[in-house]
């Protein structure tokens, strides 16, 4: 820079309207008195109206003003720093409190600070490399860094212990160069902290490429460097600080390792003053850049080095927080708990997409004041505690074809679909993980637990109360009841007929003739007596056990139907998958698209291969078999005869509406309900963290007592009185009454037909009829 000095040379005094100051005046009065130019001072007040001051300086100037020293506030910086480029005339701004986000121009210095004491670099990144818990980096350089920067790096990662792999970013091809480091990185993923010293085109790059970054067009990378690295920067010109907190954009954990300038008090700037504005008076016409030096006694408690971390501020924003001061004999003074406090902030305020779907009682439409964009449930409830502890907001999105995720002609579907395609960022929802799913998204931890069942409607009782009478026995008891009687009638007739203790005549009469005995056997059953009673002691002993058989076996029979005709017993048609695979009556359907789809196709049990062979074969004459809408298939539970195979949660859910439905006993294939990410997400570790820790808190339980619906008030085979008899609970009696009465005239007119028989076969045999032979 260049400016014109007339012969006669003289400082001016820049002043806001009305200021005083003692101590510069005092300052002024000793430069006068000691100064070897013949000096004086020409005192201009600035006031708001720029262009007045620009005709005072400007008229200062033409008298011989060679530099000004300005007591102005911080709002006109701008006006005087342009009006000193302008009239090309240096400018001394002292004692200067402005924030350090305002552009200075070089031809403005400050008499309140200096340079700090010069020390090795090598110890203060030793520290922070300590500090940091590194083990490994990786080192960017550019052409213009020194040998002795470089050599205090490599021997601060040496006594660390720390590896480095060092990247030296030339000028020509700093794009590729830079390419070339990120795309290490994202192979190597151990090597995720970043130590640059380099200048601002290099940072500027890196920064540029790192906020963008796709490796093999896989976007899910991106978080890696804007979120999952470190970046340590040794910036030693302050300079360049404001334009790396715009370059950093959406990166989170950035260091900045630069020289700290030392304040002195203002009472000293003005001894200072005299020394320097003699030294600018000096200044021949040659004059292109000058330097203010200086030299003060040394501060043990100043620092030498400060470490800024950058921050987001309101509205992300970025600003530089002040985490930690290296002090010449102290070492490092830490001001923050960590050197990386973005790390601690979880996601720094960030926006995330998340894919849900509704499915009650995880999500379901809630407007009231607890609910999120008019949603609630327990995997919303999950939500809002990661946004609250991961610090970030969210905005909601659903699956256009209501699914869940299968893998269809080639694409996904569903929420897995839309995280495929990096439509959302992060679901959270009922989403079960399945090894096929896992192969394209992340799953954390599971954060809920249900389990496959089916759930199917009562049979109707009053349609099978004509089988009451028969109910109190299965059916195998009554087929073995059935082969006894006759066997046990069989057994008496061998006892009576061929006993020594009868004679001839005696043992072909009574109990001696099968029908006799077998009869006898069938009203002892019904603890009917008979004519005839054994006299033989083998006789005796059988009757007198098989008495006591019958009376055991009609008691329990009894209670049983006393209880079957005043407590009604639901049955479900069946209670295993077996069961139901192999009955005809009832049909069943499952939810398409599900992860229950998905275990059935790959499934190696004989029963669930028979039941995927049995749902495609039904599916042929009825497409609701594999509705993807679950009111579908509860709508035909509601009806009767058909089974929905699904999760137990929601059939709770479907329960607690309706008494006639239940869930059969058996239950296959766990479900684990996790969040997902993108394949590979940098997120992941965090979330999965967090996740565990909510679940471990006992919040997973206090949402589902706050969301589960109440089980509602069955009365349901509950007897609180007396209950009359009817005549549909005994109508089976009066069947088996019909029944046998039609049994007894077909046996009145068998018995007619055999007598008629039989007196035609003797009027054949008479002796008249053979004389006339």
């Amino acid at each position: 820079m260049r400016f014109l000095a007339p012969r006669e040379k003289h400082p001016g005094v820049l002043t806001d309207e009305g200021s005083e100051d003692a101590q510069l005046l005092e300052a002024m009065d000793n430069l006068l008195s000691h100064s070897p130019f013949n000096v004086s001072v020409h005192f201009v007040t600035i006031t708001d109206n720029s262009f007045r001051l620009y005709l005072d300086v400007c008229s200062a100037a033409s008298k011989g003003v060679a530099t000004f020293i300005s007591l102005a506030s911080c709002d006109l910086q701008y006006t005087l720093q342009s009006l000193s480029m302008d009239i090309r005339i240096p400018l001394i701004q002292v004692n200067s409190d402005c924030p350090d986000n305002i552009q200075l121009d070089s031809n403005v210095d400050y008499l309140h600070r200096y340079p700090a004491a010069p020390v090795d670099l090598e110890v203060v990144l030793l520290g922070i490399l300590d500090e940091l818990g590194w083990s490994d980096l990786v080192l960017i350089t550019d052409e213009i860094q020194d040998e002795n920067l470089l050599n205090s790096i490599n021997s601060a990662c040496r006594k660390g212990n720390v590896t480095a792999q060092h990247f030296k970013i030339t000028d020509d091809s700093r794009r590729s160069d830079v390419t070339s480091v990120l795309d290490f990185v994202a192979e190597e993923v151990s090597k995720e902290q970043f130590l640059v010293a380099c200048g601002f085109p290099c940072i500027k790059e890196l920064f540029r490429q790192a906020n963008s970054y796709s490796y093999d067009g896989r976007i899910e990378n991106h978080a890696l460097f804007t979120f999952e690295t470190s970046y340590v920067l040794i910036v030693m010109n302050d300079s360049m600080i404001y334009d790396i907190t715009m370059e950093a954009r959406d990166i989170d954990n950035v260091l900045l390792i630069n020289p700290a300038q030392r304040n002195i008090s203002h009472y000293h700037a003005m001894k200072a003053l005299g020394h320097v504005v003699n030294t600018l008076l000096a200044i021949n016409d040659s004059y292109t850049r000058f330097e203010i030096q200086l030299n003060t006694s040394s501060c043990n408690s100043c620092p030498i080095y400060e470490v800024n971390s950058l921050q987001w501020g309101p509205g992300r924003e970025r600003k530089l927080e002040l985490v930690a001061e290296w002090q010449e004999y102290k070492g490092m003074a830490k001001i923050q708990e960590t050197l990386m406090v973005n790390k601690l902030r979880g996601f720094n305020g960030r926006t995330f997409r998340i894919g849900t779907n509704l499915w009650n009682p995880f999500v379901l439409e809630n407007h009231t004041s607890a609910s999120v964009q008019g949603y609630g449930g327990l995997s919303i409830e999950l939500l809002k505690e990661l946004s609250n502890n991961l610090n970030f907001s969210f905005t909601l999105h659903f699956p256009e074809d209501n699914g869940w995720g299968s893998y269809v002609n080639g694409s996904w579907t569903g929420l897995v679909g839309m995280l495929v395609n990096k439509e959302v960022d992060m679901v959270v929802a009922s989403l079960s993980r399945t090894p096929a799913r896992e192969m394209v998204v992340d799953f954390t931890a599971p954060y809920y637990l249900d389990h496959c069942t089916v759930l199917v409607k009562y049979p109707d009782l009053e349609d099978k109360k004509w089988k009451l009478f028969i109910n109190p026995f299965r059916w195998q008891v009554w087929l073995v009841l059935a082969g006894v009687i006759p066997f046990s009638g069989l057994i008496l007739w061998t006892l009576s007929r061929y006993s020594p203790y009868y004679s001839k005549e005696q043992a072909f009469a009574g109990l001696g003739l099968l029908d006799n005995a077998v009869f006898y056997t069938f009203g002892a059953f019904f603890t009917q007596g008979g004519c005839h009673l054994p006299d033989a002691q083998s006789g005796r002993f059988f009757t007198g056990f098989y008495w006591m058989a019958c009376i055991v076996i009609v008691a329990t029979y009894g209670g049983n139907l006393i209880a079957f005709l005043t407590v009604s017993k639901d049955v479900l048609p069946f209670d295993f998958f077996e069961e139901m695979v192999n009955q005809d009556e009832y049909k069943y359907g499952i939810l398409n698209g599900t992860a229950l789809t998905d275990y059935i196709d790959m499934a190696s049990d004989s029963t669930m291969k028979q039941l995927k062979r049995n749902l495609d074969s039904m599916a042929k004459e009825d497409s609701t078999i594999y509705s993807k809408n679950h009111s579908t298939h509860i709508t035909r539970v509601l009806k009767g005869g058909y089974g929905y195979i699904g999760d137990m949660t929601s059939f709770e859910v479907e329960m607690s509406n309706a008494c006639d439905i239940d869930m059969i006993r058996e239950t296959i294939s766990p479900y684990e309900y996790s969040v997902a990410l993108w394949e590979n997400s940098a997120y992941r570790p965090l979330v999965n963290d967090e996740v565990s820790m909510i679940k471990e808190s006992g919040l997973v339980k206090k949402w589902k007592a706050d969301w589960w619906p109440r089980q509602s008030f069955c009365s349901r085979g509950l007897v609180t009185e007396a209950k009359a008899v009817s005549m549909d609970d005994v109508q089976g009696a009066y069947y088996l009454m019909a029944i046998l009465l039609v049994v007894s005239f077909v046996a009145l007119v068998a018995e007619g037909f055999w007598q008629k028989h039989n007196m035609n076969h003797k009027v054949n045999e008479a002796p008249g009829k053979e004389s006339s032979i």
